[in-house]
Order: C-alpha cells, then structure tokens, then sequence
C-alpha cells in the first residue's frame, strides 16, 4: 500500500505478488536458476553461430520438454515469470531457425545445400492457430540491393 507523501513506495502489485486459486505443488520446487543456465547453454550450442537443422530440432524438443513443467505454472515472483518468457522467446527463435534453412548473415547452417527457400529474403512471422505454430515469410523484401 503506497504511504501518503511517498509517491516511490511500490504497491503490492508491483512487489510481484499474484493471488492464484491453482493449489500449491507438493512436489519438488523447480530450480528456476538451473533451468535459466541450461537454457542459455542450449541455445549457444544449437542456436549459436553455427547450426543445422538436427541441432534444431533437439533445441526445440528441449524447450518444449522444460516448457511443459514451467508454462502451466503460477508463480509469485519476477524469475519466474521471466523464465516463461525466456522459454517462449527461445521456442519462437528455433522455430525461426529451423524454418529458414539456410545460410544468412552470419549465422551458418552446415546443412545448407545452397538451393534457397521460400524465406531467403524476407521476415517471418509466426502465428498461433489450433495447429501449431504457422510460418509464413512477411512482405518486407531484404534483398540485397546492387
């Protein structure tokens, strides 16, 4: 509760307390620390520099594994939260990744044939549907000019 005359003192929402009428888990507390440290290991391996489409994939099997024990939960504090949007963001870049299949910019695919794809010049979207996620290639053309 803010104190009259202190327009600073942060209020309870802003002290990241959420009321969640889900029940609290018996079971083991998830080290969100550990999580956050295997996932920046993951994508610096499989998402770094140099990739391929195998990595890829691995990177998102991963994600999505850590992703069904973390994203159904209520948490009480920032880390968790972050750690969700930390997950989501890396899911939406692999999937980007493994979607474009070749080389560009500095990131190298190995499994690059040389033969092009429909996103070779231009932004992807990623949208939700009842699917999976549906990629398409946006309209901004990133065609080198000569």
């Amino acid at each position: 509760m803010r104190r009259p005359g202190n327009p600073f003192t942060k209020s309870p929402m802003h002290r990241g307390h959420v009321k969640s009428d889900n029940p609290v888990s018996q079971r083991t507390e998830l080290d969100l620390a550990d999580i956050r440290n295997s996932l920046r290991s993951l994508m610096w391996r499989n998402m770094g520099v140099e990739r391929n489409g195998d990595r890829l994939t691995e990177a998102r099997e991963i994600i999505d594994f850590w992703g069904h024990y973390l994203l159904d939960k209520t948490f009480n504090d920032p880390a968790g939260w972050e750690m969700q949007n930390m997950l989501t963001l890396a899911r939406l870049m692999v999937t980007a990744a493994h979607a474009r299949g070749h080389s560009l910019g500095v990131h190298y695919r190995t499994d690059d044939d040389g033969s092009g794809d429909e996103y070779a010049t231009r932004h992807i979207v990623i949208e939700r549907n009842n699917d999976g996620p549906r990629i398409t290639p946006a309209g901004l053309d990133l065609t080198p000019e000569d």
